[in-house]
């Protein structure tokens, strides 16, 4: 949130991103090979069909500004914070 408070939302999406994974690879330790791509995280990790959806939209953003030169603007920010507290709230939830 620092850094998208400075403007610097491409940047900001991305740790959010890198972060999320880094729970998703402490909370299952040994699942998740180090070579998968995010994409192969959203498809293969364990983390709930309500979890998913809302990690996809995050990896979209990033792979729109990394790879697609669509730089993430103040709106497409909050966007992806919703995504990220969606993200959160489902995979922290009791799986049945």
């Amino acid at each position: 949130e620092a850094l998208a408070a400075q403007g610097r939302y491409d940047e900001a999406v991305h740790v959010m991103l890198l972060k999320t994974i880094e729970a998703l690879v402490s909370a299952q330790p040994g699942a998740l090979p180090e070579a998968w791509t995010s994409r192969e995280i959203q498809r293969e990790a364990a983390m709930g069909s309500a979890a998913r959806a809302p990690f996809g939209a995050l990896v979209d953003s990033v792979e729109q500004s990394l790879f697609g030169g669509r730089p993430v603007d103040a709106a497409a920010w909050d966007a992806c914070l919703a995504r990220f507290r969606e993200f959160e709230a489902a995979y922290r939830a009791p799986r049945a």
